[in-house]
């Protein structure tokens, strides 16, 4: 997930946020040409209902952002 575009996780953490599953699909099937294997995992979530996967994901990569400096407030 860190390696996709800050303004793309914006959008996945709100459709998370609200629940919405069909933006949540939409968002992941934007990257499915850049990592086939991110796109698996995050699709499986999808199919699955998996809000607390796609949450501790992002609070994982915002947390990692933070460490190294780049979400300074």
């Amino acid at each position: 997930l860190a390696a996709c575009p800050e303004v793309w996780r914006a959008a996945l953490k709100e459709a998370v946020d609200l629940g919405d599953f069909g933006r949540i699909s939409e968002l992941v099937e934007q990257i499915r040409g850049d990592d086939p294997s991110l796109v698996e995992v995050l699709a499986s979530w999808a199919y699955n209902y998996d809000l607390v996967a796609f949450s501790q994901a992002l609070i994982g990569i915002s947390l990692l952002q933070c460490t190294h400096g780049q979400n300074q407030s």
